[in-house]
Parts: structure tokens; C-alpha cells; sequence
């Protein structure tokens, strides 16, 4: 039993490793009792096998796609798509930094109370009060460029459908001009998170696992047959012309 628990196991790692099936289908595919039988894993050998599983393909995934968004570039569309997206996240970013300075200087402006006694007045006693006006204090402005995005795509990757997985995210890090290591880390984290969720959801929902899998079945048969025939339709119309 142990044997074929561990041969689960690695196959199961080799299945989250897999574009579209991922977590979302690798997860409840190992711990279906129908298929497997005595050698199912639990929810925590399942965890930590896609876990595994994803973690490597963060790697090999944003390796692939690196250079991605450098190759569309060179097609006039998507560099004005991409021209049009950096902007959009800038201005985002840049009005969100204008509210929150805003906020932060009239929390500086009147912050102290000095009660600054005059030397010419020292006789009379008079306590001059004056307020200390940081509103023309240089504030340290952060970068939210990197934060922003990363929570794109940590958002993107946790939404649970068969195209919202590692490699579909690293391509979005792409597209985003994430770096190397920013996009790992965001990756592993969102990896992380649904790996917890959909182990929490077969674990609650543990008779329920073999419909999953079929309805995952059919959603991955449906993406088959559909790029299947738009490939030879588009073929077809290419020889035409």
C-alpha cells in the first residue's frame, strides 16, 4: 500500500505540473477512492504533492514565459495593448499616491504645538504659540508599481477556473514586466493559497470528488475539441487566401 501510495504520489506531482489541470484537477484526482482505491492520498499527501508539483513549474513557467511579452511586442497590436496597459496601471498608481500624500499632509500640518516664547517679549511673559507646518516636508514616496501587480497576479491565480493556474499567471508576469524573483515569489505564494483552498474544499466536500473530476474532464475534453477545430479552420483559411 505504501508503494502505490508513493506511486500516487509522484504521479501526482507530475499531474500539477500539467497546464489547465494544475491543483485544480491534480488535488482531487489523487484523493478519489474510486480510481485509486486503498492507494489514495490524503488531503495532506495530496497538499504537499501539489505543492511540489507547482512550485517546480513556478520556475520552469516563468522561465518560458520571461521573454514572452518581448516577442509580442514586435506585432504593432499588442505593443499598443501593452502601451495602453502600463498606463493604466501607472495613472492608478499615481492617483492613489496623490490621495494618500494628501491624506499624510493634513496629518502633518498641524501635528506640533510649540509654545515659543519671544526674547523681545521675555518681560511680559507672552507665550507665542506656533504651529510647525510640515506641509512642505518632502514625504518619501513609495513605489506601489511592483505590489500592484503582484496582487494582479496573485488574485488572477487563485480564481478558480481550469485557465487561472501557474502557467497562465506567468504569463500574466510577463505581460506586466515582472522580474525573475518578484514572479516566483508571487507564484509560490498563490500555489500556496490553492493548494490550502481546494485541499480544504475535497477534504469538506470528499464525496462529491468524483463529480469534480468529470465535470473537469469535460471542461478539459470541451478546451480539446475546441482548439482542435479552430486549428484546422484557421489552416483552411489561410490556404484559401
Amino acid at each position: 500500500m505504501e508503494f502505490a501510495s508513493g506511486l500516487v504520489f509522484l504521479f501526482t506531482v507530475c499531474l500539477s505540473m500539467l497546464p489547465v489541470v494544475e491543483v485544480h484537477g491534480a488535488m482531487p484526482f489523487a484523493m478519489s477512492t474510486t480510481f485509486w482505491g486503498a492507494g489514495a492520498l490524503s488531503p495532506v499527501g495530496a497538499f504537499f504533492a501539489c505543492l511540489l508539483g507547482g512550485t517546480i513549474v513556478c520556475f520552469i513557467a516563468v522561465l518560458i514565459f520571461l521573454p514572452f511579452r518581448k516577442i509580442l511586442e514586435k506585432i504593432k497590436f499588442c505593443k499598443k495593448l501593452f502601451e495602453h496597459s502600463d498606463k493604466a496601471v501607472l495613472d492608478w498608481i499615481q492617483k492613489r499616491n496623490v490621495k494618500k500624500l494628501a491624506r499624510q499632509s493634513k496629518k502633518h500640518k498641524i501635528k506640533k504645538q510649540e509654545n515659543v516664547i519671544s526674547t523681545e517679549n521675555a518681560e511680559q511673559n507672552t507665550a507665542q504659540i506656533t504651529f510647525t507646518n510640515k506641509e512642505n516636508t518632502p514625504i518619501k514616496k513609495k513605489d506601489n508599481t511592483l505590489f500592484f501587480k503582484g496582487s494582479i497576479v496573485f488574485l488572477f491565480c487563485l480564481l478558480p477556473i481550469p485557465f487561472s493556474g501557474v502557467w497562465s499567471a506567468s504569463a500574466l508576469c510577463s505581460i506586466l514586466k515582472l522580474k525573475f524573483w518578484p514572479s516566483v515569489i508571487v507564484l509560490i505564494l498563490a500555489n500556496l493559497a490553492n493548494c490550502i483552498f481546494f485541499g480544504l474544499l475535497c477534504t469538506l466536500f470528499e464525496e462529491f470528488i468524483d463529480l469534480f473530476l468529470v465535470v473537469m474532464f469535460l471542461i478539459m475534453i470541451f478546451i480539446g475539441v475546441y482548439y482542435f477545430f479552430s486549428y484546422f479552420i484557421t489552416k483552411k483559411l489561410k490556404i484559401k487566401q
